[in-house]
């Protein structure tokens, strides 16, 4: 049998390794935004 590469052992110890990933910080704060504008937002090109 080959080597596990999977460097979790359990659904848990996923979620955990990757709760602070970029894209989770980023849907986190989109949320956190958007209840405070009701989801508009304003862009500016620059």
């Amino acid at each position: 049998m080959g080597k596990d590469l999977w460097s979790f052992k359990s659904v848990k110890e996923l979620e955990k390794q990757t709760e602070d990933l970029p894209d989770t910080i980023l849907k986190e704060q989109i949320m956190l935004l958007g209840k405070k504008t009701d989801f508009i937002l304003y862009g500016k090109q620059l």
